[in-house]
C-alpha cells in the first residue's frame, strides 16, 4: 500500500504543476511521455498511479491535437 500512496502522491504533485495553457504544447507532451515511461521503467507504477498518470498524459495530448499539432489522430497517439 505504502507504493500506491507514494505513486498517487507523486502523480498529485506533477497535476499541481501542470500548466492550463503551456507555452509549447508539443514541448510539454514530450516532458509528460518521459515522466511516465520514467515512472513506468521503474516498477512503481501500481494500478491506480498508472490511470491517474494516463489521465494527464491524456490531457497533455489534447492540446497539441487541438492546434493541429499531431501527425497521427489523437486516438491513435494514446
Amino acid at each position: 500500500m505504502q507504493v500506491v500512496e507514494a505513486a498517487v502522491e507523486l502523480l498529485e504533485s506533477k497535476r499541481a504543476l501542470l500548466d492550463p495553457e503551456p507555452k509549447d504544447a508539443v514541448e510539454d507532451l514530450r516532458r509528460a511521455w518521459d515522466t511516465v515511461v520514467e515512472f513506468g521503467a521503474t516498477g512503481r507504477g501500481a494500478d491506480l498511479a498508472r490511470r491517474a498518470g494516463l489521465e494527464i498524459l491524456h490531457g497533455r495530448v489534447r492540446r497539441p491535437a487541438a492546434g493541429g499539432w499531431l501527425r497521427a489522430d489523437e486516438e491513435l497517439v494514446l
